[in-house]
């Protein structure tokens, strides 16, 4: 599968990106986007669409940045709801592709990896 996430965490999206590599998955990450570099919400979204059709997007909600979560989907509507996963705390209505909410537990090794890789592949 073609997976994209959006995450503000650096040791989060790279713990993901790992686990979904290692199940054999082509991943891209964006992280801590328009934080340092200021990029803005349409430079990721052009970036994101540059990649071509995707079979999921790990989008969390609080970016810490001018946009959030709900400001990507929004902002992809040729995306289907259905591939859009939160990997927020708490479950985003505009995420129709399910949660994982855990992600700060998530390490090479660890029990929540097999779970994490189920959740987004489903």
């Amino acid at each position: 599968m073609k997976i994209v996430i959006v995450e503000d965490g650096h040791s989060d999206g790279e713990n993901m990106l790992k686990a979904l590599q290692t199940a054999g998955h082509e991943v891209h990450l964006f992280w801590n986007f328009g934080q340092i570099s200021g990029d803005s919400l349409s430079s990721l979204l052009q970036k994101i669409r540059v990649l071509g059709p995707v079979d999921r997007i790990l989008v969390d909600h609080d970016l810490r940045t001018s946009f959030t979560g709900a400001d990507v989907v929004e902002g992809l509507p040729e995306v289907a709801p259905s591939k859009f996963i939160s990997i927020s705390s708490m479950r985003r209505k505009y995420c129709e592709g399910g949660n994982f909410s855990s992600k700060s537990d998530l390490y090479e090794g660890g029990s929540l990896v097999q779970e994490f890789v189920e959740v987004v592949t489903k």
